[in-house]
């Protein structure tokens, strides 16, 4: 059984990432998120708080599930670069 079936609410969302910290907020609170980068750059995420080029990397066609409660996804390419970030979180529980 995958996390769709087990979610009791899911809110996905998409991100444009350059050069200058971008984020996208869930409407509640989310006990796991799911990110892939779709793009052709190496994207820098943080949760619920500001992003920079020292974050976690993501690259190019990866993938992260992460357990952690968060309200927002922030994220940040080097400069001169952009991305886009499909991102699903869940609510697994009330």
């Amino acid at each position: 059984m995958g996390f769709f079936e087990i979610a009791k609410a899911i809110e996905q969302k998409t991100l444009s990432v350059t050069d200058t910290e971008s984020k996208v907020a869930f409407f509640y609170p989310v006990q796991v998120v799911h990110i892939k980068n779709v793009g052709d750059a190496t994207a820098y995420i943080e949760l619920d708080g500001m992003a920079s080029t020292d974050k976690y990397p993501l690259t190019p066609g990866e993938a992260v599930t992460i357990f952690v409660k968060c309200k927002e996804v922030h994220a940040i390419c080097d400069t001169g670069y952009s991305t886009t970030l499909k991102i699903v979180g869940m609510i697994l529980e009330e």
